[in-house]
């Protein structure tokens, strides 16, 4: 099967919507800003990545159809926003600057954490996350089973090199 990474159409919605409710979550914003991953034709796994400031990504949602867990989807889908998120942003605010550097936050759940630091996520502070994102955890009635983890992702930089803000 081949997977094909685009931006959401409107025909996209339900499914998306399917897979996000899964995990507890809609679709943040409008469906054409969301990255999907299709194969034959199926929605199988969605996520919303926005530049906050220059060269500042936030991954607001991301999430794997159930029963494609674990088959390599949701890496496939984040190497690709790893690797270049100006591509994967609906309406970046600066430009891709090759070997230029960048950084992504998110909060991952507990469970997923050790995906994150697979593809080089570290675990940082809630104080490290973008105002507008820094309490989105606080009065969720599921914080305590969700275990929320923030996290940071430095790109453009050399392997073994982090720098922290």
């Amino acid at each position: 099967m081949v997977a094909e990474i685009l931006f959401a159409e409107v025909q996209d919605k339900n499914e998306l919507s399917e897979i996000l409710l899964e995990y507890g979550m809609g679709i943040p914003g409008e469906i054409e800003e969301q990255l999907i991953v299709k194969e034959n034709e199926r929605v199988v796994a969605g996520a919303k990545i926005v530049e906050y400031e220059d060269k500042h990504f936030f991954l607001e949602v991301l999430g794997v159809k159930q029963d494609k867990l674990c088959q390599g989807i949701g890496r496939l889908l984040m190497k690709e926003i790893v690797q270049n998120p100006w591509k994967c942003c609906k309406n970046p605010l600066s430009e891709f600057v090759p070997k230029g550097s960048y950084i992504i936050m998110t909060v991952a759940r507990g469970y997923a954490v050790n995906f994150y630091k697979a593809i080089g996520f570290k675990s940082c502070n809630f104080l490290r996350l973008p105002k507008l994102f820094r309490e989105q955890c606080s009065d969720c009635p599921d914080k305590e089973d969700c275990a929320p983890v923030p996290m940071e992702f430095v790109g453009g930089m050399p392997k073994g090199i982090y720098i922290s803000r």
